[in-house]
């Protein structure tokens, strides 16, 4: 940050994104600094924080501004918005979460979340193929005799 001494201008506060300290609250300012280097270091280090990868929304839009500065030297022949980005990064999101293996996509998942996102069909379906699984390996149980009501 640069602060002027001319009493004109003592108000004005110069933040120079590339020169920004490589510190975790400045890792989202970071991102949009003029420098390549400073960009690719800062992308590398937020797509390892948990906490963007627990946000959509965030990882959308980190994934929009890494293709964006992957495209920066294309000739583009369309003005990209905000909006734009978002929507690239989130089709890149839903690209790399479909890329997973089933053990990647569901890992940290609780049961109770994956459950939720089944519908009732493919509950009914999951229901009948526990039943069936089970019954192949469930052991013999003993059958419980009712207790006895005479003395």
């Amino acid at each position: 940050m640069y602060v002027t001494a001319l009493p004109l201008l003592r108000k004005v506060v110069w933040l120079v994104l590339n020169e920004l300290r490589n510190k975790p609250q400045n890792e989202f300012l970071r991102l949009f600094a003029s420098r390549q280097r400073v960009r690719k270091q800062t992308l590398d280090e937020v797509l390892q924080d948990p906490i963007t990868l627990e946000s959509e929304p965030l990882l959308a839009a980190v994934f929009g501004l890494q293709r964006m500065y992957q495209m920066e030297n294309e000739a583009m022949t369309k003005e990209l918005t905000v909006d734009d980005v978002m929507a690239i990064g989130d089709k890149l999101r839903k690209q790399a979460i479909a890329s997973g293996t089933v053990k990647e996509r569901l890992a940290g998942l609780a049961p109770e979340e994956v459950l939720a996102a089944l519908t009732p069909e493919q509950m009914a379906e999951l229901f009948e193929q526990l039943k069936a699984l089970l019954g192949e390996q469930a052991p013999a149980q003993p059958k419980h005799r009712k207790p006895s009501t005479k003395r």
